[in-house]
């Protein structure tokens, strides 16, 4: 149980290294139009946004099933179980909360540096 919990961890921070690379690749690229970025950056945005209500639907899920299991001892197991996935869930949501906040910024650098050149 605590390869898979270390084995989840893992697939979380390396899709983070492979979001900021993706981030980083996509800022350095050029657009033609800096209204395609805009748009890029608000699909990304909707993406993550989506990830996150799965993220705390699924900390809901979770926390309700350790709740339900902590007071069975044959469930002990699985009730720290539940809230160590739930604590992972916490933990994608503050990441994509990064992410929403640099894909933000980004936006609105990008829409002073336009204003009034639509």
């Amino acid at each position: 149980m605590r390869l898979k919990m270390m084995l989840i961890f893992v697939l979380v921070i390396m899709e983070s290294a492979v979001f900021a690379a993706s981030c980083n690749k996509w800022i350095i690229a050029q657009h033609d139009n800096w209204q395609e970025q805009i748009q890029e950056i608000d699909e990304k945005l909707d993406m993550l946004n989506n990830q996150k209500r799965k993220s705390q639907f699924n900390i809901s899920k979770y926390r309700d099933q350790a709740d339900r299991w902590q007071t069975d001892p044959s469930h002990q197991q699985d009730a720290r179980y539940a809230r160590a996935k739930a604590d992972q869930e916490q933990q994608t949501i503050s990441e994509i909360d990064e992410r929403i906040q640099f894909l933000q910024d980004k936006k609105t650098a990008i829409l002073k540096e336009h204003a009034g050149n639509s």
